[in-house]
């Protein structure tokens, strides 16, 4: 599939938002996005593990909010699919414990704050949200990405087996590698 940017205009019913049959919502209310948000975190969870706050904030026009989110779900991973068609500012104080989050933007641009440096993130590109990281996400209009979050217990003996050796440090990985050292 290409990722021709011309392919995701419009968030609802955006044509191109990769998966579209397992779409979870699509509104226009910012509230509702936000506790539709705040449920897909952690669904298989008893215990929460999260803590902390995530916010959703409209940028200069919250009459133009309308935010589509697609995700498919598959245990120990989620695949989402989300798009904005309003500038918005995303606050993830939530510090996941046990989540490990790859971000891949297909289209729009977005500043990334992870608490020791702000970037930028446009199409083709990729951030990671590590485990126990504040994030601060602040957006274009028409932002388009796709989240694949694991859960760290579902890799951690894979990796332990590549390296051939186990860590007592949690895993933590470069948060821009789209813009890492060459």
């Amino acid at each position: 599939m290409s990722l021709d940017n011309q392919q995701y205009l419009g968030a609802g019913g955006r044509a191109g938002l990769p998966l579209s049959r397992y779409q979870r919502y699509s509104t226009t209310n910012i509230d509702v996005a936000l506790e539709n948000h705040r449920n897909t975190l952690a669904p298989h969870s008893e215990t929460p593990t999260y803590s902390g706050q995530f916010a959703i904030q409209a940028g200069e026009s919250p009459a133009n909010f309308k935010c589509t989110h697609n995700v498919i779900d598959l245990k120990n991973i989620a695949i989402h699919a989300v798009a904005y068609d309003a500038p918005i500012s995303i606050i993830d104080e939530t510090r996941a414990k046990k989540i490990l989050s790859l971000v891949l933007v297909i289209d729009g641009y977005c500043e990334i704050d992870d608490g020791e440096k702000r970037f930028s993130v446009g199409p083709n590109q990729m951030f990671i949200i590590n485990t126990g990281q504040t994030t601060k996400g602040f957006t274009s209009p028409n932002l388009a990405y796709i989240v694949v979050r694991i859960e760290v217990s579902a890799i951690t003996p894979l990796l332990v087996h590549m390296m051939g050796r186990s860590t007592a440090a949690p895993l933590h990985f470069e948060t821009n590698p789209s813009q890492g050292n060459p």
